[in-house]
């Protein structure tokens, strides 16, 4: 499993609602520890990949960001469930009880560089929301 590709899908989805929730770590260390990761050795990463975003944000707009956001193609290892931790990064995404377009886009983005179908992708979208009463933001 690469811990490194996993702190940063993570970290993006984090940032993409530019909140910072108990919630939304609770979730997060969730993502790791369910893939077999330490969360002590991951929360550094994820920490570092989200000062990365949050400094590039300053000096740019959030919107120019996300359109400049290129994931190329994301490997989390072979042993590792790439529709599970979509799941996982929506119920991240959804753990704050609002779901935002950016967050909708940002994990459509993510699912295409893991090769995972849009379908499949509101489908771990539908699977979160149905988990809480979430409420969808269309700013």
């Amino acid at each position: 499993m690469s811990i490194d590709q996993l702190a940063r899908v993570t970290a993006v989805v984090l940032w993409a609602d530019e909140k910072d929730t108990p919630e939304e770590w609770a979730a997060a260390e969730k993502i790791f520890t369910d893939n077999g990761a330490h969360w002590e050795d991951a929360k550094p990463l994820l920490e570092q990949e989200l000062k990365a975003l949050i400094d590039e944000d300053e000096d740019d707009t959030a919107q120019e960001i996300e359109e400049d956001l290129d994931f190329g193609a994301i490997d989390l290892g072979p042993d590792v469930d790439t529709y599970e931790v979509l799941c996982g990064l929506a119920q991240l995404a959804c753990s704050d009880k609002e779901l935002t377009l950016q967050e909708i886009d940002i994990l459509h983005k993510l699912g295409e560089a893991m090769n995972v179908s849009k379908e499949f992708v509101t489908a771990a979208l539908v699977k979160a929301a149905a988990l809480s009463d979430v409420k969808v933001v269309i700013d």
